[in-house]
């Protein structure tokens, strides 16, 4: 067309023209910049589909920042997290690989490959300067994540009023590098906002009002803090020039179902999760938005990354229908250039990590959900929003899709889930209350005590029953759960002695301190160096000097460990995803010791010291 003008006009008229038609294309979607575009990928713990909502009856608080993504990005309604492992996840964006092609399945203590060539790298090669900031476990160093990045920054000092590094601490650290580091420079970087798994942490508003200790709250924390970045990156005018990914890892584990675990729970309640991509563009006078309904996995985000970094993907990638997809199309228009039937894969290799079964599997095709378990079951989720009436097996087209579903997963390596015992999800959902406070209220102890009577020879619950009974001082209840026979003759000895009963204490070498003409100092025997602490410090017979350094001594070693312990309690309401050093289980033999009758001076200044730390 503009040969056919060109032909026919004065050459001032056409000069004139195409000077016109260029200007005219500045006022497109799209900005062509000098500078190529930096990239912001912020991950959220627990950020559902349904935890932002973007309709017209939406109340955003002032400053909001969820508002200003509803107002300025594409927004995914149907985006699927690949596996609710958090780690997993992330190492999908990493390398635009599906959790069974990379490797990482859980949190725990899996690491990608050193071959891999990760986003960050691919960016660091490109010139672009490459960050991440991490708020609290599982993203850490051994993960391998930490490739490419010149800054990894997960350096977090926990402590009881501590135990993560918050949203707007987070937001402030990237903005204080970027400014500092990536002013005059591209950059990729990430920020992971683990806030809303810590639904117990209070928090306060801008105004240091104290808010209620919720799921709600967290989100709020959230939004605000996206309302300062988005503010001050307007103002340091990077923020027209950013592509800003809005990625929720997962949903939100109080919306599970009864009769699911939430770290195995691949209905959409937990596998449907926000996203939003604010694209780099020119400033406009007017917001503007889009949204798609199509069905998009996170790892497509991988895809797109790469592609926004200038980078190849790695060789070697599936060219199935499950093979992600580059959003970049839709980023500049509403209209997907994938295939709406393609299949989005979800994972969970929770209960594999922790010794109770398999991978489960779920695959997403068009309209249809499909669980690869023992007991397998077909939605269709058009006519079953829910997603509670699996369809009949005996009809013809859900039989032949379940087949070729069941199929398609068995050639990529799954196989059919066996579902972890009935007691190990009552046990995941009654300790998520009952770890929640170090004073359970009546109805969860009255809920636990029925769980344990049904059970009576599980270990984990026996524990438990002797974490309650020694906190609440019940030497009746601690008694009994020591067993008769007894199988754990030290809490028979602690509750014997409170009861005012006479009898031996355990033959144990850490414990000979505890007979009446024992020898006071422990032996050498005993590997057990908090005990042998606590033994001089309570041994009068000693030094000053000798049991001053021996009550130093100890009380190091039992802080940390009380520290500890809320990190596995945490942990245990979480939903035991964290991969901590201690788990809940059996009470500890020092807090024991102190609650023995003899110990009372000692355990005065020890609960003096911990209430002291905690208040630091």
């Amino acid at each position: 067309m503009f040969e056919f003008l060109r032909g026919r006009l004065p050459s001032a008229v056409w000069l004139l023209s195409m000077a016109v038609f260029a200007l005219g294309g500045l006022g497109s979607c799209t900005w062509k910049s000098n500078v190529q575009p930096s990239v912001l990928v912020i991950l959220v713990e627990n950020l559902g589909f349904n935890a932002v909502s973007c309709g017209e009856s939406a109340d955003f608080e002032p400053g909001s920042g969820f508002q200003v993504f509803c107002e300025e990005s594409v927004r995914f309604t149907h985006a699927y997290t690949p596996s609710l492992m958090s780690q997993a996840t992330i190492a999908s964006i990493m390398t635009a690989r599906s959790p069974h092609e990379h490797g990482v399945r859980h949190n725990g203590a899996q690491a990608l490959a050193a071959r891999e060539l990760t986003l960050a790298e691919a960016a660091l090669l490109n010139g672009f300067r490459t960050s991440f900031y991490s708020g609290v476990p599982p993203v850490f160093r051994r993960s391998g994540i930490n490739q490419g990045f010149e800054v990894f920054d997960d350096s977090i000092s926990v402590n009881y009023k501590r135990l993560y590094r918050p949203a707007d601490e987070i937001v402030s650290l990237f903005l204080n590098w970027q400014e500092n580091e990536a002013s005059k420079r591209r950059f990729l970087s990430f920020l992971y906002l683990p806030d809303a798994q810590l639904i117990d942490v209070p928090t306060t508003n801008q105004l240091g009002e104290l808010r209620p200790s919720s799921y709600e709250s967290q989100i709020d924390v959230i939004d605000e803090a996206l309302g300062d970045l988005a503010k001050e990156l307007k103002r340091r005018k990077v923020w027209e020039n950013t592509d800003i990914f809005l990625v929720g890892l997962n949903g939100n584990p109080e919306d599970s179902r009864p009769s699911e675990m939430p770290a195995m729970d691949l209905f959409s309640d937990r596998t449907r999760t926000t996203l939003m991509v604010k694209p780099a563009r020119k400033k406009r006078e007017t917001p503007f938005n889009w949204k798609i309904d199509a069905n998009v996995s996170l790892v497509d985000i991988g895809v797109t990354l790469y592609e926004l970094v200038g980078a190849k993907l790695p060789m070697g990638r599936s060219q199935r229908a499950v093979a992600p997809v580059s959003l970049r199309s839709v980023m500049t228009g509403p209209q997907p250039d994938w295939p709406e039937d393609r299949e989005i894969l979800s994972e969970s290799a929770w209960s594999s990590w922790r010794g109770l079964g398999g991978v489960r599997a779920a695959l997403r095709k068009g309209p249809f959900l499909y669980f690869f378990d023992e007991h397998d079951r077909l939605f269709n989720t058009l006519t079953d929003n829910f997603e509670v009436m699996p369809l009949p097996r005996k009809e013809d087209l859900p039989a032949s899709t379940r087949a070729a579903m069941a199929r398609f997963l068995e050639e990529i390596g799954f196989s059919a889930w066996q579902p972890v015992s009935r007691l190990e999800v009552e046990k995941a959902a009654l300790g998520r209350e009952l770890w929640r406070s170090r004073n359970p209220d009546a109805e969860t102890l009255a809920a636990f005590r029925q769980l344990q009577k049904r059970n009576p020879e599980d270990l984990e619950l026996r524990g438990w029953r002797a974490l309650i009974a020694l906190r609440q001082g019940d030497w009746k209840d601690l008694k009994a759960a020591a067993g008769q026979p007894i199988t754990q003759p030290l809490w028979a000895f602690v509750a014997a002695k409170n009861l005012g009963e006479k009898i031996a204490p355990p033959n144990d070498p850490c414990l000979a301190f505890l007979k009446p003409d024992g020898d006071r100092r422990v032996s050498k025997e005993c590997a057990h160096g908090g005990i042998r602490d606590l033994a001089d410090w309570a041994n009068e017979s000693l030094p000053e000097d000798e049991r001053n350094r021996a009550m130093e001594s100890f009380m190091r070693f039992y802080l940390v460990q009380a520290l500890e312990t809320r990190v596995a309690e945490y942990n245990q309401v979480a939903g035991r995803i964290w991969d901590t050093p201690l788990k809940v289980e059996n009470p500890e033999e020092d807090e024991l010791i102190l609650a023995l009758p003899e110990m009372k001076k000692v355990r005065a200044i020890v609960r003096a010291r911990l209430t002291a730390d905690r208040s630091r």
